[in-house]
């Protein structure tokens, strides 16, 4: 059903026309405010949903049947209103008075040209509290729901990371242990330049694999296409992966991990020589604040499929 003012999907009958939501709006905001447009091409315009002529799309309304009884109108002046209400003890002169009959079933609203019956609203009531009671019900349904898909999230999460990260997590808490509580850290430089970039490539390669079995484990993941898949651990996803796994490898502002076959400890002093300073910075700031949030490794990697 479309809107006999300007051809859009009709919502319904307002005011006694077939209209949309817009024209409706539109109609009712005019007779309220008492506004005059004036067409500036000889009330030649066509309607169109679009940004049609004000003064011709209302022109449009009232030649179509749009009732401006069914409208209230706004008060002139705070003291009087255009509109008068008999009651039992007293009456409101103006024009077009309107009276108010008593009925067995609610009331009749007489204009003086034509009879209105007054809605009932107790069945509307009804209507509304049935719909907000199903709306509720529904909205109870959609938590509980959610909880449930949250805890099997947790669990799957928790168990990927048993599988995927177990024994690195153990070996580089144990080296942190070493290292950074029992003075055991490796005198640096252990090695050549050349020998730390393999191990970092052969690092960066295995965390991209972990991060692809870990992401495969997670509710949803398997009903994504490959290259969506790929495209996931790319830029600055991986990196922010990468943040998550190693922040809690994190403390008194040196990273205690160990890369590569030989497991030579990646510290500051061979980022600062292979990547870029102000990019550790940022790694550095943000895995020490997310490190005095207080979460663990799971709750870290649950940020990837919860937040």
């Amino acid at each position: 059903m479309k809107c006999q003012v300007c051809g859009r999907t009709a919502t319904g009958v307002h005011y006694g026309v077939s209209a949309c939501e817009g024209c409706k709006a539109f109609y009712r905001r005019i007779v309220e405010n008492d506004t005059k447009y004036t067409c500036n091409f000889q009330k030649a315009c066509v309607m169109k949903p679009r940004a049609c002529c004000r003064a011709c799309r209302f022109d449009r309304c009232v030649e179509l049947g749009m009732r401006i009884h069914g409208v209230k109108v706004k008060s002139k002046t705070p003291e009087r209103s255009e509109i008068a209400i008999q009651t039992d003890s007293h009456t409101l002169d103006a024009p077009n008075a309107i009276h108010v009959v008593p009925t067995a079933s609610g009331a009749i609203v007489h204009t003086g040209n034509e009879y209105i019956p007054e809605v009932d609203h107790s069945s509307e009531t009804s209507f509304r509290s049935r719909k907000l009671g199903g709306f509720l019900n529904r909205y109870s349904e959609m938590l509980n729901n959610n909880r449930y898909q949250r805890w099997l999230t947790v669990q799957a999460v928790e168990h990927a990371v048993d599988v995927v990260f177990s024994q690195q997590i153990a070996q580089w808490t144990h080296f942190m242990n070493r290292a950074a509580n029992h003075g055991q850290a490796p005198h640096q430089p252990e090695t050549s330049l050349g020998t730390m970039l393999a191990a970092l490539h052969y690092h960066n390669r295995d965390s991209v694999a972990r991060s692809r079995k870990f992401a495969s484990m997670l509710p949803g993941m398997g009903e994504l296409e490959g290259s969506v898949k790929r495209s996931l651990i790319v830029g600055w996803k991986w990196l922010a992966f990468w943040m998550l796994h190693h922040s809690p490898f994190l403390t008194r502002g040196e990273f205690y991990v160990t890369i590569g076959p030989q497991q030579f400890w990646y510290c500051r002093y061979w980022q600062d020589k292979i990547s870029e300073p102000h990019l550790n910075a940022f790694i550095y700031k943000f895995c020490g604040e997310l490190n005095d949030i207080g979460l663990n490794q799971v709750q870290n990697l649950e940020h990837l499929q919860i937040g």
